[in-house]
């Protein structure tokens, strides 16, 4: 069967859950989440599409942001336009981008004066930047320590930490490479692009700040090149997933093993992304959703070729055998469709 669930208008949104063949379904008509199994079948009703690790999960009233625990019970009232996650502590923002730090419990560890950047680094630490002046600081949530930190030659807008530990200071989407007590390391690697670090490599483009000139390549957890994309500049480059990444230069999209060897290339007729989305332009079970044309996504295997055809909107990575995708609507009088596709004969190249 092509179809685990035809397409329909009764979701607007589908994404593959935590339990095997499971997916989370939402419908805005009635502000209601569903867990369904791939055929469509409901299982159950869910409190929101966002559960976090610690079972808490958004809710929202009057058109504000809150927090429900597992129980339900409500630990931080309904009175933010967002609230983000961060481990095991939540950043609500209220009118005017003023945030406060909640921790699981519901209680507010602090609360900032004035519009601000809030970011979490590790444990109880965060990075403020101040809208008004630029000024930033350091945050102790649990002891509201605070300690205002200045750079010789640069302002950073973020403070974050990579998956080994390391600091980077992040401004204007350069990363500078900063040690333990934040202070930029003297003749550190400058990275203009840094992506996600997958199967031991991360795609990055090393900015030479003499001459600004990049060097495109994927590095290992050393950062040590492990192969350099030589040849045009690259406009967008996937983490590796199965031993693939593929690769975006201009109107070719390319894909290479973890040696840097092309494995195929195909021909792109719009220069636009022909990634879907940043979480999934990679390989997952032997398929990538991909497009040649910037509109319309399809399906390929691992020698490039489609196994299911680009005429959808939307596509998300395969799972347990399953892909949820959308059409969406050319009018007034028709809605976005939601679907499953079954993926488990190696390819549905008849759908209709």
């Amino acid at each position: 069967m092509t179809w685990a669930m035809e397409l329909t208008d009764k979701y607007d949104d589908i994404n593959a859950a935590e339990e095997k063949d499971q997916f989370i379904a939402s419908c805005n008509a009635d502000n209601q989440v569903y867990l369904i199994q791939a055929d469509g079948t409901v299982i159950r009703s869910l409190p929101s599409d966002e559960i976090y690790d610690n079972g808490c999960y958004d809710y929202e009233e009057d058109g504000m942001a809150g927090i429900k625990d597992s129980s339900g019970k409500v630990i931080i009232k309904a009175a933010y336009d967002y609230i983000i996650n961060e481990n095991d502590y939540f950043i609500a923002y209220e009118e005017e981008n003023i945030p406060s730090i909640y921790n699981v419990k519901g209680e507010r560890l602090y609360q900032e004066t004035e519009a601000a950047d809030m970011y979490y680094i590790q444990d109880d630490l965060f990075y403020v930047f101040l809208w008004a002046n630029g000024d930033t600081y350091f945050l102790h949530a649990e002891t509201q320590k605070k300690e205002t930190k200045k750079w010789d030659s640069i302002t950073f807008d973020r403070i974050s930490v990579d998956e080994q530990g390391k600091y980077w200071g992040e401004c204007d989407g350069i990363h500078y490479p900063l040690d333990k007590n934040f202070d930029m390391i003297e003749g550190g690697t400058v990275y203009s692009a840094f992506g996600e670090l997958s199967e031991g490599l991360r795609y990055v483009e090393i900015l030479d700040t003499k001459t600004d000139r990049v060097t495109s390549c994927y590095v290992d957890k050393q950062e040590e090149i492990v192969f350099t994309l030589e040849g045009n500049p690259v406009d967008d480059a996937g983490s590796f997933h199965e031993g693939k990444a593929l690769i975006q230069r201009g109107k070719e999209l390319i894909c290479v093993d973890k040696t840097g060897k092309e494995l195929f290339k195909l021909k792109i007729n719009r220069r636009r992304s022909a990634f879907m989305f940043y979480d999934t332009y990679s390989y997952s079970e032997g398929l990538a959703a991909v497009s040649l044309d910037g509109d319309k996504y399809g399906y390929i295997d691992e020698q490039g070729e489609f196994v299911v055809p680009a005429i959808f909107d939307y596509a998300r990575d395969c799972k347990n055998g399953y892909a949820a995708v959308s059409v969406y609507s050319n009018g007034s009088e028709s809605k976005d469709q939601c679907g499953i596709l079954d993926l488990r004969q190696g390819g549905v190249k008849d759908v209709e």
